[in-house]
């Protein structure tokens, strides 16, 4: 945008530069025989015509406005990917905590079987299948915690300097205010990608002016 608008402000003041130009000869005169010495200096910039000079101001306009509603367009899709990569990492670190609760089940219940086995109560074929199951909830919890630092990772390399940390509560979600042909009027209002066909499509119009003000 910053760009755009250093080469939108040079549309607008001309690109007409001043030239300077000087030469420098010899002249001789047969009769009588003599020489001359000449120089010269030529100072000259070109001007534009009204016409031009409107067309040029309506295309840097355009242009200006184009950059601006790109700038929103990006910024709007930054912040569409910062929330995929954030629901993505709260749903991986979701799963890990959930393992990690199973996993202190399973281990609950393997010291519940390990209790009931030296009373007597329980056979010891159940031993195996506690630890199958305390080993088979490691391993899940292991997976997922490895998943979730993979989405960590992702979501800090991208946004280096936002602190990942999940809120421990949450307010209660506060219902719409609003009829439905406001929130379309407000999307229809905010859309950035139909915002910048709408200035692509003024820019282009300028662009045909500013031509066809050269042409004649």
């Amino acid at each position: 945008f910053a760009a755009q608008s250093l080469r939108s402000e040079s549309l607008r003041r001309g690109r007409e530069e001043w030239t300077l130009a000087a030469d420098a000869l010899q002249r001789r005169i047969d009769a009588p025989q003599d020489r001359f010495a000449e120089w010269g200096v030529a100072l000259s910039r070109p001007l534009r015509l009204p016409g031009r000079a409107a067309a040029d101001r309506a295309l840097a306009k355009a242009q200006t406005a184009h950059a601006e509603a790109s700038l929103g367009e990006a910024m709007h899709e930054s912040g569409r990917q910062l929330l995929v990569l954030w629901f993505d990492w709260l749903g991986e670190a979701g799963q890990a905590r959930a393992w990690l609760a199973q996993v202190a089940l399973a281990d609950q219940q393997l010291a519940a079987v390990n209790a009931r086995i030296r009373l007597g109560e329980a056979p010891r074929s159940e031993r195996a299948t506690a630890e199958a199951a305390l080993a088979q909830a490691r391993l899940q919890q292991q997976q997922a915690a490895t998943r979730e630092q993979r989405a960590r990772s992702r979501l800090v390399a991208q946004y280096p300097g936002l602190p990942v940390k999940a809120d421990d509560v949450l307010p209660p979600p506060a219902p719409p205010s609003g009829t439905a042909g406001e929130y379309v009027d407000a999307v229809l209002a905010h859309d950035h990608e139909l915002r910048r066909a709408r200035r692509q499509a003024d820019m282009l119009q300028a662009e045909a002016r500013q031509f066809a003000s050269r042409r004649g």
